[in-house]
């Protein structure tokens, strides 16, 4: 346990404010009572995956699940989830509002739940859909999409603990390319560049 790991320690205050009165790089000895208590991990080591965050807001399936995924994250004592935004069911087309509201719900919930998204956001989902044709047929649809999710995702962005470039191939994993998209280098470096640069991050 960290707790019983922190039993002593030496730290080194090299920025202590003028009203302590201590000098720069002071030494203080610190001791903890060591704690059987669980500690939860700090945004980073173990995660567990939650699909469907981009689930059809029709369906209560979808909220139960990222509900029960963020149960098992209280449970492991998990900060991060490895999170699926699936886009299938708008792939040739624009994406809802109601879709966009319930993404924004569904970040919301894992902001209370103290949890932090690894997003990627698909069109196949490796399960349901693998060998479906739900990909979209041009890059433009799929900047569409990214500017379409970037307000939610930069008024969410204390919630995501980073994302993966995403959209192309089975699960977002650039693999089972249906559309040949990873041949057009240009197309692939718009679609990051469009992430890093057009406030989707």
């Amino acid at each position: 346990m960290l707790a019983a790991v922190l039993t002593h320690t030496t730290v080194v205050l090299s920025h202590l404010p003028p009203s302590l009165h201590v000098r720069s790089h002071a030494v203080l000895n610190l001791t903890f009572e060591p704690s059987g208590l669980s500690v939860t991990n700090p945004m980073r080591g173990f995660r567990h995956q939650i699909d469907n965050l981009c689930g059809d807001p029709n369906d209560p399936s979808g909220r139960n699940h990222v509900s029960d995924g963020l149960k098992v994250c209280a449970d492991l004592n998990l900060t991060v989830s490895l999170t699926y935004c699936y886009l299938s069911p708008w792939w040739n087309r624009t994406l809802p509002p109601s879709m966009l509201s319930n993404l924004h719900d569904r970040l919301s919930e894992m902001r209370e739940a103290g949890v932090s998204a690894l997003l990627n956001v698909a069109y196949e989902d490796g399960k349901t859909n693998f060998f479906s044709d739900v990909e979209p047929f041009s890059f433009d649809r799929i900047y569409g999409h990214i500017d379409q999710l970037a307000p939610v995702l930069r008024a969410n962005a204390d919630v995501i603990y980073g994302m993966q470039a995403g959209f192309i191939g089975n699960a977002g994993e650039w693999s089972h390319d249906i559309r040949g998209f990873l041949k057009n280098a240009s197309g692939v470096a718009g679609l990051v560049s469009r992430l890093l640069y057009n406030g989707a991050l």
